[in-house]
């Protein structure tokens, strides 16, 4: 999925709650850290989801305006935090999303797999 949207010139940046040097490891180890163009880490963030505050940022530190923003989430504030950044959700049901968590909170899409997201966003 990251390949196909890097390749296709997706802009890809990610928001978390881990501190950078946790996060940047991990993307590092998974070898996924090429992919993302911006990552928002704990310490860089001016609050936390559900408020909308950190996507906000990392739309702008990737010059892009929210209402053209994908935002990929698998945790009920990560879709609270799109609908109030005026982003289209999309709910993750893999890794840690639970529909019975996600589906109340009306995401814009709710995918089982990200192969969703690629045929979505690509044809």
């Amino acid at each position: 999925m990251l390949q196909s949207l890097k390749g296709n010139g997706f802009k890809l940046g990610i928001v978390t709650a881990k501190l950078k040097q946790n996060a940047e490891k991990e993307l590092q180890n998974t070898g996924l850290m090429s992919f993302f163009e911006v990552i928002l880490a704990k310490e860089d963030c001016l609050d936390f989801k559900p408020s909308p505050i950190p996507l906000l940022q990392l739309a702008e530190k990737l010059n892009l305006k929210p209402s053209d923003c994908f935002y990929v989430g698998d945790q009920p504030t990560d879709i609270q935090a799109t609908h109030a950044a005026n982003m289209t959700s999309i709910a993750a049901l893999w890794g840690e999303g639970k529909k019975e968590r996600l589906f109340p909170l009306n995401p814009t899409y709710l995918f089982d797999s990200p192969s969703q997201i690629v045929t979505l966003l690509l044809n």
